[in-house]
């Protein structure tokens, strides 16, 4: 009896890479945890394929939505996950669905394992589509990401048997002749499980767990990883032990974090917020984060220079006299600032001084 648990599996299989290669970006497409062909999982084993479209690092995945929703002749999903174009020292794997996808076909072919013979195929084996062309070799960091997800899948759901992964060329009873380095010649796939069974944990340094749970007073409670974003709810908020303690924070935080997930720490400052004060002419605008930060830092630089000549004023209007104690003032502009600081939650929005 295969995996029936299609989202448990995912996750362990995702996990399981980046336990291999902690560099390993795995991104999700929204929709994963539901997306499939209609049938249960009984995941046992797994098939490589590619897609027969020309990518490249600066295309790396032309087949993503075709993946996702099919082609005129056959219904998306048409597999598990893509391998787009990478390098070895940046691998790349994209989530695609968890559940069954339209990738196998029926069974029989020339090299079968331990894999069984059968007209209902999908939803024995997950699959993988590497997105390269098929008939040049694929990129290095492709073959990595194959690799490892060959490792993965056959510890996951194969009992740890590598045998349990194939091409599609050793399956096929329909003469497919994936995976292909050049036109009509496949891999071999020998050397291929060989090389996937005998990869081992990657000595690159870690960025951070898979997964995390992080919650906000306004937000409620969500689950994040890399390229992945799921809102709970309240029976879920409740069950959160499996992926750690929880991380909590405001509002903006949780924003923050979100976006951290899903883009990366770069793709932060390109997100928008919303912006109100004299420069807009009283008008709610939205600005990207980097300009917000920019602006930001430009006025507190401002406020900085102000309050050190009005204490300059002060001292000088001091000199001589003993009415005025500057300390006292500075202590209580200080502490002033500090609590505007720390009343900050969600957005900030200023106004010109009346």
């Amino acid at each position: 009896m295969g995996r029936r648990d299609a989202v448990q599996v995912t996750l362990e299989v995702m996990q399981r890479m980046r336990a291999l290669e902690p560099r390993l970006r795995v991104t999700y497409e929204p929709g994963w945890e539901t997306r499939g062909n209609g049938l249960t999982a009984n995941y046992e084993g797994a098939l490589v394929h590619h897609t027969a479209s020309a990518s490249s690092l600066t295309n790396p995945n032309p087949t993503r939505n075709v993946l996702i929703y099919g082609r005129p002749d056959l219904t998306g999903p048409l597999c598990n996950e893509t391998a787009p174009a990478c390098t070895v020292d940046a691998p790349w794997i994209h989530v695609i669905a968890a559940n069954p996808a339209n990738h196998a076909g029926a069974s029989g072919g020339r090299s079968m394992g331990p894999l069984p013979v059968t007209s209902l195929f999908n939803p024995r084996v997950r699959g993988l589509e590497i997105d390269y062309a098929g008939t040049v070799p694929m990129l290095a960091g492709q073959l990595y990401v194959g690799h490892l997800w060959a490792r993965a899948n056959a510890d996951v759901v194969g009992g740890g048997d590598i045998q349990r992964v194939r091409a599609h060329f050793e399956t096929s009873i329909t003469g497919k002749w994936d995976i292909g380095y050049a036109l009509g010649r496949s891999y071999d796939m020998a050397a291929f499980r060989r090389d996937a069974a005998s990869v081992s944990p990657s000595t690159a340094p870690t960025f951070g767990d898979d997964m995390a749970v992080i919650s906000s007073p306004g937000r409620g409670t969500a689950v994040v990883g890399p390229g992945y974003f799921r809102q709970l709810n309240a029976e879920e908020a409740g069950n959160t032990a499996p992926f750690g303690p929880v991380v909590q924070g405001n509002d903006r935080q949780f924003d923050l974090w979100r976006s951290m997930a899903l883009g990366g720490t770069t793709a932060v400052w390109s997100t928008t917020v919303s912006r109100t004060d004299a420069t807009t002419d009283g008008k709610t605008v939205n600005v990207p984060a980097l300009q917000e930060l920019a602006d930001a830092k430009t006025q507190a630089a401002a406020v900085n220079a102000q309050l050190a000549g009005f204490q300059a004023a002060l001292a000088a209007a001091d000199t001589g006299k003993g009415g005025v104690d500057v300390d006292a003032i500075r202590a209580a502009v200080d502490a002033a600032v500090r609590d505007s600081i720390q009343s900050i939650d969600v957005t900030v929005n200023t106004k010109a001084a009346q």
